[in-house]
């Protein structure tokens, strides 16, 4: 059970990281994609 809550307290951790990565790259540097 424990392994389990880890596992999903570090996926749901590591879904925010990547939104706030991906919302950040939006916000700075959307143009970069646009080569």
């Amino acid at each position: 059970m424990k392994t389990l809550h880890l596992l999903l307290l570090i996926s749901g951790l590591l879904s925010v990281f990547v939104l706030a990565v991906t919302l950040v790259q939006f916000m700075s540097g959307s143009n970069v994609y646009q080569k």
